[in-house]
Order: C-alpha cells, then sequence, then structure tokens
C-alpha cells in the first residue's frame, strides 16, 4: 500500500507546557560556540512501535501515559518549550510544546522498512516544514488500524544535536512507564556556553547571515531517500580491506595518500559512508554540481569533556566537524575490486586521521581555552555558499541510544528519519535495536539521485527490506 493513499487524520491538537514553572534565573539560555555553527532547522526522526503493547494497557492508556508524561519530561528539558529568541540566546518561556494526536487508516505493515521518506513526512508534524521556525520541539503521535504507533518528533538544532534529541526520547520515555522512580536519571546539563562561550561578535553576525542565505536549503530542494546495508555485504567490503592491508606495504609519506592502519580495521559505519561517497564519486563524476571537494563527518565531543558531575549530561550541540580532503581520484574501472580496495583505504585513512586530530587533547584545550572558535567550520560553509567547494556531510549514529525510548511497551522497531531540509548529506541509523544492518539516509540535488540510483555497484551492495521485525 502506498503511503500516498494512506489517510490520517489529526484528532487533537494541543500545546504541552512544563508541569513546574521555569524560574527566572534559569529564562534565557545563552547560546554556545556550537550552537552559533549549526543552522537552525527542525530535526524529524520516527519511532515506530508495534502492536503488541495493547496486550498490556491498551491504546487508550499508551496514548494518556505519553500525553501526561510530556510536561513532567519538559520541566527536566524547559529550554524545549521555549523559544528561539535570536542566534544567541533561547527564551525560556514555558509558552509549550504543539502536541498532536492522529490516526492512521492502514496497518503499521504496510509502512515500516516500505515507505519512502516523502511519504512519512505525513507522520511528523508540520511545523518547521520549510526549515525555519522559533519552535524548539513538536510531537505527533499517530495510532495506526492495528494499534501500532509512531511518534514524530521534531527538534530543533538551534539547541540540540543527535545525542542530545535521543536522550530527551529516552527521559520521556523512562518518565511514562515510571523507571525513573526505582533508576536514577542523569540529569541534562544545559549551559554549555559557560564551557564553551560564544565566538567573536564578527563570526556570530556572518553565522546571522549565513542562516538565512544556505544555499543547500534555498535552492532547489533535496531528494530523500533511505537504503539498506546487511551486516553481511558490509563485513564483504571490510574482508577485501582488511586482504588488501595485509597483503600491501605502504608508507605514510608516500605521494598516493596511503595511510598504515592494520591493528585498526574500520568500523562498519565507518566503510559504509567510505563506499558511498566512492559511489556518489564514480556516479556523478560528469557533473560540477555533484562531486563535493570536502566530506564533513560529525565527531561528538562528549567523550572527551568532564560534565560538572557523573549524573548529568551536555544537553545541547557539542558536535565538531572532522573535514576531510577529498581530492583522491576514483574512476570507474570495470568494478575492479582491488583498485576499489585501495581508494577506500586511502579515503578511511584520511578520514581516520582527521577524526583522531579533533580529539586530541591539544584540540580540545584550544577549544577551551579560546583559542580555537571553529572558525574552519564556518569557512568551510562559506565557500560552499560561495560555490568554491561543494560539500558532503555524513554523520553516523551508530553509537546513539537511538532504539532505547521505551514507554512500558517496548523498545521502537524502526527509527527513521523523514526528509531533511539539506542537500549533500547522509545520516547511518542502525536498522534495529539489535542489528548489525545499517540504514543509510541519503540526501542528494534530484539528478545527483538519480545517477547514484542507476549505480550498479552502489544497488549491488543495497539489501532489500525484508520482515526483519517479528513483532509488527
Amino acid at each position: 500500500m502506498s503511503l500516498s493513499k494512506m489517510n490520517i487524520k489529526h484528532i487533537t491538537q494541543d500545546f504541552i507546557k512544563p508541569s513546574n514553572p521555569t524560574p527566572n534565573h534559569l529564562r534565557l539560555l545563552r547560546a554556545s560556540l556550537f550552537d552559533h555553527v549549526n543552522t537552525p532547522v527542525l530535526m524529524p526522526l520516527i519511532f515506530f512501535y508495534s502492536r503488541t503493547y495493547t496486550t498490556n494497557i491498551g491504546t487508550n492508556q499508551a496514548l494518556d501515559r505519553l500525553k501526561g508524561s510530556l510536561p513532567t519530561t519538559l520541566s527536566i528539558f524547559y529550554p524545549l518549550a521555549g523559544r528561539v529568541h535570536n542566534a544567541k540566546q533561547i527564551d525560556c518561556n514555558d509558552e509549550g510544546v504543539p502536541y498532536v494526536q492522529a490516526v492512521v487508516d492502514c496497518p503499521l505493515v504496510d509502512i515500516v522498512y516500505k515507505a519512502e521518506m516523502s511519504q512519512l513526512d505525513k507522520l511528523v508534524p508540520i511545523y518547521g516544514k520549510e526549515g525555519y521556525t522559533s519552535l524548539l520541539l513538536a510531537i505527533q503521535v499517530n495510532v495506526f488500524a492495528c494499534g501500532g504507533l509512531a511518534i514524530g518528533v521534531k527538534m530543533s538544532h538551534a539547541i540540540s544535536d543527535a545525542f542530545s534529541f535521543f536522550m530527551f526520547m529516552k527521559t520521556w520515555a523512562s518518565i511514562a512507564n515510571g523507571n525513573h522512580d526505582t533508576v536514577p536519571l542523569n540529569r541534562p546539563y544545559f549551559e554549555i556556553s559557560k564551557l564553551f562561550p560564544p565566538p567573536s561578535p564578527q563570526i556570530v553576525n556572518n553565522v546571522e547571515e549565513d542562516s538565512n542565505q544556505n544555499p543547500d536549503l534555498i535552492q532547489e530542494r533535496p531528494v530523500s531517500k533511505w537504503f539498506l546495508f546487511s551486516e553481511t555485504k558490509l563485513d564483504e567490503i571490510r574482508t577485501k580491506l582488511f586482504s588488501y592491508t595485509n597483503s600491501t606495504t605502504t608508507s605514510t609519506n608516500s605521494d598516493d595518500g596511503f595511510r598504515n592502519y592494520k591493528n585498526s580495521l574500520p568500523s562498519r559505519p565507518m566503510v559504509l559512508s567510505a563506499f558511498i561517497w566512492s559511489r556518489i564519486k564514480v556516479a556523478c563524476h560528469d557533473s560540477v554540481n555533484i562531486i563535493p571537494n570536502e566530506v564533513y563527518h560529525a565527531v561528538n565531543l562528549r567523550p572527551r569533556v568532564n560534565t560538572p558531575d557523573e549524573n548529568s549530561y551536555y544537553f545541547g550541540n557539542l558536535v565538531v566537524n572532522a573535514i576531510v580532503n577529498s581530492s583522491l581520484v576514483l574512476n570507474d574501472d570495470n568494478n575492479n575490486s582491488m583498485k576499489e580496495s585501495r581508494w577506500l583505504y586511502n579515503f578511511l585513512a584520511l578520514t581516520k586521521e582527521s577524526i583522531e586530530k579533533i580529539l586530541s587533547d591539544g584540540f580540545i584545550k584550544e577549544i577551551l581555552e579560546g583559542k580555537e572558535d571553529l572558525r574552519f567550520m564556518m569557512e568551510h560553509f562559506e565557500r560552499e555558499s560561495k560555490g568554491e567547494i561543494i560539500s558532503l556531510g555524513l554523520s553516523n549514529l551508530r553509537s546513539l541510544p537511538v532504539y532505547e525510548a521505551d514507554f512500558g511497551w517496548g523498545k521502537p522497531i524502526w527509527v527513521t528519519s523523514a526528509t531533511l531540509v539539506f542537500k549533500d548529506l547522509i545520516i547511518l541509523i542502525p536498522a534495529g535495536p539489535s542489528s548489525n544492518d545499517i540504514v543509510a539516509y541519503i540526501n542528494l540535488s534530484s539528478d545527483d539521485m538519480a545517477k547514484l540510483e542507476n549505480d550498479a555497484r552502489f544497488i549491488e551492495l543495497t539489501s532489500k527490506a525484508t520482515q526483519v521485525h517479528s513483532k509488527i
């Protein structure tokens, strides 16, 4: 069944406010250094839950549990109930979060691992449809004909990265199912700006200007599609890489850019991101609007930054882009396996080197001491806006608590993105709560996407979605 033919009816629409008013001394939240280098768009995610929960509590009780637990959750995450005041601060004014309940006239089995991303847009709130909004959070709870649920959530990048997004969902679920009474909740710490104050006014002004002129937002809306890659097929590439690594003598000073990392075979997400980029280069090499000159990986700094206490975590943006100069040439040489391994080896080595630099003690120290203001990230996007480079963004969510939001009826069976407003972006999400398969959410221009989907090697490695979850 096509989701485009599926009817969704909004039943109720409310604004949910925190159960306790935000104290006056917490009403203004200053943006941190990292907030200033992110575009304040709403990030859309959908959490699907099977119908099996109905045997325990029933649909109406489940809906009451979701809605009834949100005010308490918002008292903890009080900035999310506020509004973006300007690029410099959040007004924590308790205006509330739009909360929609809807019914869907088809069973969950028709949707999970079948619907296209553009079709999934019906399951997330319409707020911020074109990207920008003063809202920080919006929620839509969808009830399917079979009793299954899909919780569509949009959260603003003005105050949150992916880690923060999933921690909010995990905490909301814990409060809803009562686990917080026996298991102490880690508390979010919002004052990242105390540790990482905002950049100079000149950079702030440039960010504000770029946020209104970002070419990835105001030009042709990208095509968003998801592709499933099985653990087996990813390990085929890793095995070839392992064989190549151990059969080739390399030098860190070689002209072809080789780097020797025989003792640290890259992870499946890293291999997949490199593979997808390699196929984009091959499939789209004839168009100047396709081949990015630089690739950037979103790197979470939390493992390298101490929190105020052991029971808290930083909520907000705490990610730095590791930028890799993608000058390595790859031509489609009849899908030569050795040549592909060689290219992936080079690119992954450069990526590893760039990420290690971001996570190094020296780089973190420079940020903490105010010597590093992330100007290089802004210069990267400035060059892109001027057409001097075209970049590709890579975000790996594999290590985040993607599937931990258990509201009392089990973990989600599928966590997926709806369409995104940025082009030239790849997001990797695990295919299930205990799966080593990976879903790649790829956002490209319509021409680029058509060429990628016609690339034989790319299609060869993708897998067809099957009934991977028996509880649907």
